[in-house]
C-alpha cells in the first residue's frame, strides 16, 4: 500500500533512464567480486564503494549510488526483470525504502546493470545510478578477483 501512495502522490512521470555501458561494467566488476564469495552490501573486497567502481569506467559524471537485489526464488522473487523492478518500488521490510528512492530519484539520468549468481542466495543483481554520465570510449576490464579466498 505505501509504494502505492509512493507513485500516486507524483503526479510527473521519471524521465527515463538512460543506459551506461561503464555503469554496467561497475556493476559487473562487484559481482565477480561479492557474488562467488557470498558476500551482501555495497563496498568491495577492495574498500571500493559505488563512485570508486564507476570512476574506473566513465568520463564524466557521478555515480555513488546502487541498488543490490538477491534473488532467492524461494522467497518469491524471480529473476524476472518485472518482478526485480516491481521488488524494489515496493521495498518490503526496508523502512527507510532506499532502494525505491533510487530508482525513482529524478536526479539520476543514468543507469547500469549486471546480475550474476550468488554463493548463497542464488542470484544478484546490480543497479548503479548516475547524473550526466559520460561514457568511456574503451572497455576497461579489471583483472578478476580470486574467488578461492
Amino acid at each position: 500500500m505505501d509504494a502505492i501512495v509512493y507513485l500516486s502522490e507524483r503526479a510527473n512521470p521519471k524521465p527515463e533512464l538512460k543506459y551506461s555501458k561503464s555503469l554496467s561494467n561497475a556493476c559487473r566488476d562487484h559481482i565477480i567480486d561479492i557474488g562467488p564469495k557470498g558476500k551482501f552490501g555495497h563496498e568491495g573486497s577492495d574498500g571500493s564503494t559505488p563512485d570508486v567502481r564507476a570512476a574506473r569506467y566513465t568520463m564524466r559524471g557521478t555515480a555513488n549510488v546502487e541498488n543490490l537485489a538477491f534473488i532467492d526464488e524461494r522467497s518469491g522473487l524471480s529473476s524476472d526483470p518485472t518482478s526485480i523492478i516491481a521488488s524494489m518500488i515496493i521495498n518490503d521490510g526496508e523502512l527507510d525504502r532506499d532502494s525505491r528512492n533510487n530508482l525513482l530519484n529524478i536526479e539520476h539520468t543514468h543507469v547500469g546493470i549486471a546480475c550474476g549468481c550468488h554463493k548463497t542466495i542464488g542470484e544478484v543483481c546490480c543497479f548503479a545510478y548516475g547524473k550526466d554520465i559520460e561514457d568511456a570510449n574503451q572497455y576497461n576490464p579489471l583483472p578478476l578477483y580470486d574467488v578461492s579466498r
